[in-house]
């Protein structure tokens, strides 16, 4: 069965990459995606996170979707299968403006899903993102990002934005997949860069986030998991451009991760050497290695006593950005806050692309694997779970979109516990989208 399963993940991604590297020879409207912090970037057409070009003036952008879904397993169970027919209806506000100074783009997108079977599950989701870059000087430019949502994980996020390099691009989440949980989470970050030279850069970057989880569908939480999690990171990095378009640097980060009820605490600490560089037409490479530490505090309710370990930290990033597709590669390895209850992250990677050919069809999709060690009061628990997702669509108009797609999840537990199994997931869609803009004066 796992063989089976795995044949049909890996012949979803060739048809995928197949659809990516087809032949175009019409230049799309939409492929350019939110540039970088570069003076240079900021300048040449920037884009919001879905491609729409920022303006001197307040823009405008509204998307509804209306989409029907097959899920194969929508209790996501390894012994008792059962599907339904889901009606899946979203839609994304968005309002973006560009000053002298001042970039600014907030988006809110609802998603509400209704189930022809198991009414009982229906559930409305939401979603708010937003990002600030202000130019203190020539030299200094502030970055302020928050992300927000509140939704039942049987309903499965739909999309995760997720950064390559200068890219930031829609990757299916397959961790907010736990069944009768509803999960908000909220995260905040603050970046200040300074160029000192036209070789020498130094940032400072302090992240925040929280996961909460209350139960769903009158189904209580197991008293193993942890119903609040906490993370705090702060980084430096120093980058210097040694030969034009190639740089060396170094960063260091310190992380904090706190579980409550029942509660366990530990710290992160590492250090990279990194080396990035860009070339060609639009391609970027970024990678970074060294060594790390964690410190895991006792924990007096499991008996846990104390414990400290080395390893390393690594990240790898591959982007390519033109004017008919864009694709992103990353990988990472180290800790950092999970949204499966109670977990942390170890390892995880992506592949992203979205690709227009022809006059009217498009294609897009992804590929994301997550390894993470849940943090049991009495054990510690280690999962792996993978997630692909295809989907094609025919532009009728401008603002008129059909799509049709396909997803696949997975998720592995390596121990057999009563609070966790494995399952997969296949989900079948057709849907319709609409977009209208419209733009305020200055």
């Amino acid at each position: 069965m796992k063989i089976e399963k795995q044949f049909r993940l890996l012949c979803m991604v060739l048809l995928c990459g197949t659809c990516l590297w087809a032949q175009d020879s019409t230049p799309s409207a939409d492929a350019q995606l939110a540039a970088g912090n570069q003076k240079s970037e900021r300048e040449a057409s920037p884009r919001t996170f879905f491609g729409q070009p920022f303006a001197g003036h307040w823009t405008f952008t509204s998307e509804f979707s209306y989409g029907q879904e097959y899920d194969d397993n929508v209790f996501s169970s390894s012994q008792i299968r059962l599907s339904d027919l889901v009606s899946r209806i979203s839609a994304r506000f968005t309002a973006a403006v560009q000053k002298k100074h001042l970039r600014m783009q907030i988006h809110y997108y609802p998603d509400y899903v209704v189930y022809k079977k198991y009414s009982d599950r229906d559930a409305l989701s939401n979603r708010l993102a937003g990002q600030m870059d202000y130019s203190l000087s020539g030299r200094t430019d502030l970055t302020w990002t928050i992300d927000g949502a509140r939704a039942p994980g049987y309903t499965g996020s739909p999309v995760q934005l997720l950064t390559f390099g200068p890219l930031v691009l829609p990757v299916f989440d397959p961790s907010a997949l736990q069944s009768n949980t509803t999960i908000l989470n909220a995260d905040t970050g603050i970046n200040l860069t300074h160029r000192f030279s036209a070789r020498d850069t130094v940032s400072v970057n302090m992240q925040a986030a929280t996961v909460h989880f209350t139960p769903a569908n009158g189904v209580p939480l197991s008293t193993l998991f942890s119903q609040d999690s906490f993370s705090g990171t702060g980084t430096v990095r120093w980058d210097n451009e040694f030969v034009p378009k190639h740089k060396l640097g170094l960063e260091i980060g310190n992380s904090y991760f706190g579980f409550l009820n029942p509660s366990t605490h530990s710290f992160y600490q590492y250090v990279k050497l990194r080396y990035s560089q860009t070339f060609g037409r639009g391609f970027q490479i970024s990678a970074g290695a060294g060594p790390s530490r964690q410190e895991a505090q006792a924990n007096p309710f499991s008996g846990q006593t104390k414990n400290q370990s080395t390893g390393y930290a690594a990240d790898f990033s591959f982007s390519k950005a033109s004017e008919r597709q864009n694709i992103g590669i990353t990988y990472t390895h180290g800790s950092q806050l999970g949204l499966t209850q109670g977990s942390l992250a170890s390892d995880g990677a992506a592949l992203s692309f979205m690709r227009r050919f022809g006059r009217k069809w498009h294609t897009d999709g992804s590929f994301g694997y997550s390894r993470s060690q849940s943090q049991f009061a009495l054990l510690l628990a280690n999962n792996s779970s993978y997630s692909a997702s295809g989907e094609i669509g025919y532009q009728a108009r401008p603002d008129l979109d059909f799509t049709a797609g396909y997803s696949y999840m997975n998720e592995m537990i390596e121990q057999s516990l009563p609070a966790l199994q494995d399952f997969d997931r296949n989900v079948y869609r057709l849907g319709v989208h609409y977009t209208f803009q419209w733009l305020t004066s200055r």
